[in-house]
């Protein structure tokens, strides 16, 4: 409900301020209520101690009063009471607790004397009624109860106390906030100021959208603290964000070199499977022999799994991306996948007019996705055929303890330092 009342918006400045403010009055008033609370205690401790006091000086000076029935006497004793203004009554009691002597407070006097001194004596102890204390104790003769004395005294002091301490407690108010909001208005700016200039370089960043943009609040970095903490944390966050977008660019540049590379990959096996499938179509037109036909069948069928096998290659290529490629691990003979896939390529090498030359060691069993191996190794002698300007291409495949090794050697251009550290990036191509 009240932050109905509230502006929509307040300045941290103001906020602190009156945060400040608010608990600098809390901690005044509970510190002074409690002094309040303590001194009230403390005085009517005091005040009993000094009635209690007052009341056995009195009853031990009317022994005698009390037991020769010296009504006069009982009197002049009591009438010693006028010297301490607070007492209102003093009241004295035989054995048999009928009232024997009465004092009255002159301001008393006026008044019903039964409400003051009752006919009969009452309990022992201390009894605070409102403003009053009344007290009651024995009077003894030989340790032998002879009578009763009761004392009532007004507490009049404590709400002059009260009404000092309320005094005191505002005029402490009106100063120590007149100092607080003095030592803010000096000190604050240790911390409202980094802050305030925090925000300015954020709105700024968001109306410029200029990520480069920092905070450039001066601190000591000796010192510190939650406000230089928020401010490293704030300009490494826009370093991450730069570096996002960053990242971000060069992710769209990979992206469309990958769309380029794939489309020339793709149309790759596209061009040949399509001339083939047309002359295929051409001879049993001719009615050329079943012969003839079942070659070229068999050149198609492998540009279809080659087809095939790049879709798959651009299918791992996403589920990389998104972390969700799983290996199919399952025992495989290495030698023997290298010796099945150079059979696929005779084609290839006879066009190519390249050669090649197989050491295999027999066998080398391992566990690997089959798949996946296949790729990386027909990848390997497609990229040998290619590039190997035609030179013969070295086959190698051996293990050392738990190890396997595969060699695929070419005699092409070959690679620079810089190339080879970069070749296995994702879509990089040192060729073009």
């Amino acid at each position: 409900m009240t932050r109905k009342f509230l502006p929509k918006f307040i300045s941290i400045k103001f906020k602190i301020i009156l945060i400040t403010m608010f608990t600098v009055g809390v901690a005044l008033l509970f510190t002074d209520t409690a002094l309040i609370v303590y001194d009230v205690f403390a005085f009517k401790r005091i005040t009993r101690q000094k009635i209690a006091t007052l009341a056995s000086v009195i009853g031990s000076n009317s022994t005698a009063a009390i037991t020769f029935m010296d009504q006069a006497a009982a009197i002049e004793i009591l009438s010693a009471l006028r010297k301490s203004d607070s007492i209102i009554s003093g009241c004295l009691y035989t054995n048999y607790g009928n009232l024997f002597a009465t004092y009255l407070r002159e301001a008393s006097k006026n008044g019903n004397k039964a409400s003051f001194c009752p006919e009969q004596a009452g309990e022992l102890g201390f009894f605070f009624f409102r403003d009053t204390l009344t007290h009651s104790m024995p009077v003894l003769l030989n340790k032998e109860r002879i009578g009763t004395i009761t004392l009532k005294t007004d507490l009049l002091e404590i709400s002059n106390r009260l009404s000092q301490y309320a005094l005191a407690l505002f005029i402490t108010f009106i100063i120590s906030a007149i100092l607080a909001f003095w030592f803010l208005s000096v000190f604050q700016k240790l911390i409202i100021n980094p802050i305030l200039q925090l925000a300015s370089s954020a709105r700024l960043i968001s109306q410029k959208k200029d990520y480069s943009i920092r905070a450039a609040v001066k601190y000591d970095k000796k010192i510190s603290d939650e406000v230089t903490l928020l401010i490293d944390a704030f300009n490494d966050m826009l370093d991450k964000l730069q570096e996002g977008q960053e990242q971000l660019k060069e992710a769209v540049h990979t992206r469309d070199d990958f769309l380029l590379i794939a489309a020339h990959e793709l149309r790759t096996p596209m061009t040949p499977l399509k001339l083939n499938i047309q002359l295929i179509d051409k001879m049993l037109k001719a009615k050329k022999p079943a012969e003839s036909v079942l070659e070229i069948a068999t050149i198609a069928n492998r540009q279809v799994d080659r087809f095939a096998m790049l879709i798959e290659r651009l299918l791992d290529i996403s589920r990389i991306a998104s972390g969700q490629l799983k290996l199919n691990l399952e025992e495989v003979d290495l030698s023997s996948m290298v010796s099945e896939i150079i059979q696929r390529f005779k084609e290839e090498f006879t066009v190519s007019k390249c050669s090649y030359e197989l050491s295999l060691q027999q066998p080398i069993i391992g566990q690997w996705d089959r798949l996946r191996l296949e790729q990386v190794i027909i990848n390997l002698i497609d990229n040998a055929l290619k590039y190997g300007k035609c030179k013969p291409v070295k086959i190698s495949t051996w293990s050392i303890a738990n190890s396997a090794y595969l060699a695929i050697e070419d005699h092409g251009i070959g690679m620079t330092a810089e190339e080879q550290r970069r070749i296995f990036m994702m879509f990089e191509r040192v060729v073009t």
